[in-house]
């Protein structure tokens, strides 16, 4: 049986994706509007799930969870026996040439612009090796080629990701939480 790369970079990819959608978050110890979506970033930056999601508001944690939980709800589109905390320790995420501006605060509504781009890169390396542990443990043998072949096909989305969006977020209990 031979491994067939579109399956390991689709889930390369979805990893990363996934990573920078939920980016309409950045990074301080601010409990503004803008602060909040700032550590949001942080925490998108150290794929600190668990952090992530107690920034969210009640409506939406469900949601953030099952996304970005790679044992979660991304974890379901991923093959079953890949490693996936070592899957995401090979990419690295920048965020740090996002711009967060409060746009508006309307009594317990905020909204905040996030402008800028976005950084992934692989750990080659290291992302060869989980995806060689990965095939070996399904019987499947992979050369230098094919896990080669698989980084080239990763190359367009490590390149900036422009990021132009809006985020929602609401009072709840006193404390911003981004709710959209």
């Amino acid at each position: 049986m031979t491994l067939h790369p579109r399956r390991f970079v689709a889930l390369a990819l979805l990893v990363a994706v996934s990573l920078v959608a939920l980016s309409g978050c950045a990074g301080a110890v601010d409990t503004s509007p803008k602060g909040v979506v700032e550590q949001a970033i942080r925490h998108v930056e150290d794929k600190d799930t668990g952090a992530l999601t107690g920034l969210a508001c009640e409506a939406r944690k469900g949601d953030i969870a099952e996304r970005f939980d790679l044992t979660g709800g991304l974890g379901g589109a991923l093959p079953i026996d890949i490693d996936t905390d070592a899957l995401l320790d090979t990419i690295e995420i920048d965020a740090s040439k996002v711009i967060a501006t409060e746009k508006s605060v309307d009594g317990d509504a905020a909204v905040v612009s996030l402008a800028g781009s976005i950084g992934i890169t692989v750990d080659e390396d290291a992302f060869k090796e989980v995806m060689r542990e990965f095939a070996e443990s399904q019987g499947i043998e992979v050369d230098e080629a094919q896990l080669n072949t698989m980084l080239l096909m990763l190359g367009s989305f490590t390149e900036a990701i422009p990021l132009n969006l809006d985020v929602a977020l609401v009072r709840e209990s006193g404390a911003w939480k981004i709710c959209g």
